[in-house]
């Protein structure tokens, strides 16, 4: 086939110039995978990688378009037919297996698949870049667990790496979430040296998706300090962006965090307002996994305007609490203390002691 041949030799001109200029040898070593198995005239083994690579596609696309459960699939299949050829191909599909576990908040799942890559054997093999990736994933597993120094040692050595291939935008995300972990161990003044840093980058590469993830994880940070106003201002950008963007997912979260910004505000009417129209984002959104999260949060905005409601603020927040129970420890202890906070008011001490405990 001409038109294979040539994509093929287009790809194999791009690894060697990867190779030549960041010693990233993966996607050369891919192409050279291909090319001996046409110089062999074997058939059966093309064909195998052919397969392999189809599922491989069809699954970075459902990865691309959100369809995690599909994708796992994908990514299951095309790891089954990797397996029986010698392309290094079959690590980065390990790798996206481990990331479509991941955004099924399936993490344990997630961690293992990622734990089971050798990294050590794709770093002596000159695999530099999906290495990184690799711990860009395990860092996030671990930060959402709950163990922030593990996700700090493995996120700052996936940033440097990006880093040293010249790979700004990703070294950039990696300071948005290094930003995030630190405001985890209570270190604002490195959080915010990695956030400036990565909003700088990515503002100036253009790429609107990455700049509202950092804008929300710093007005995360001003919510849990308290800072209303600064925390409203950050979210009155990021619900323009997200609007514009039409993003359901983030315009659906922004929205719900500003309404709690608003309420301590004294913005009643506004707060409410937020929170119907991210109602109506949360309806649209298709993967059951991203309306899990946001109804938790919102559940948790919810308890936040129905306070003098204690009963029904209690059963938004035991919402909240049985979904960070199971797909994000590390964000649960807030919750638990606002529960046992609204449990004491209500005199109910006893039952307020294990959320206490354990936040």
């Amino acid at each position: 086939d001409v038109a294979a041949a040539r994509a093929l030799r287009l790809a194999r001109a791009l690894g060697e110039s990867l190779a030549r200029v960041t010693g990233e040898s993966l996607l050369l070593d891919s192409c050279r995978v291909v090319q001996q198995a046409a110089a062999d005239h074997d058939a059966a083994y093309l064909e195998r990688l052919a397969t392999a690579h189809r599922f491989y596609r069809d699954g970075r696309i459902a990865h691309r378009d959100n369809e995690h459960a599909r994708a796992e699939r994908l990514f299951r299949r095309a790891s089954d037919a990797f397996r029986h050829t010698s392309s290094p191909m079959k690590y980065v599909t390990a790798y996206y297996l481990g990331s479509s576990l991941y955004f099924q908040f399936r993490i344990q799942e997630a961690t293992r698949q990622l734990h089971e890559i050798n990294t050590e054997e794709l770093a002596r093999r000159d695999y530099y870049a999906l290495a990184a990736q690799i711990g860009w994933e395990q860092g996030l597993c671990e930060l959402v667990s709950g163990s922030v120094s593990n996700a700090i040692g493995i996120l700052n050595t996936s940033r440097q790496s990006f880093e040293r291939l010249g790979e700004k935008e990703n070294a950039a995300t990696l300071d948005t979430l290094l930003a995030e972990a630190l405001d985890f161990v209570d270190d604002p003044s490195a959080g915010w040296k990695h956030r400036r840093r990565a909003l700088n980058e990515l503002s100036s590469a253009g790429n609107e998706t990455r700049v509202l993830i950092a804008l929300t994880t710093a007005a995360d940070d001003r919510l849990r300090r308290e800072q209303w106003q600064r925390a409203s201002a950050l979210l009155d950008i990021a619900a323009d962006i997200a609007r514009r963007m039409k993003h359901q997912e983030l315009a659906a979260y922004v929205l719900v965090k500003r309404s709690v910004a608003r309420l301590h505000l004294g913005r009643a009417g506004p707060a409410a307002e937020d929170l119907r129209e991210a109602r109506i984002w949360i309806g649209q959104l298709s993967q059951q996994s991203a309306r899990d999260r946001a109804d938790a949060e919102l559940a948790v905005a919810e308890s936040a305007q129905s306070r003098a409601n204690t009963p029904s603020a209690l059963a938004a927040l035991d919402h909240a609490v049985q979904y960070y129970e199971k797909a994000a420890p590390a964000y649960l202890p807030p919750r638990l203390l606002e529960r046992a906070g609204l449990r004491v008011r209500s005199g109910d001490v006893a039952d307020a002691q294990p959320d206490l405990l354990a936040g």
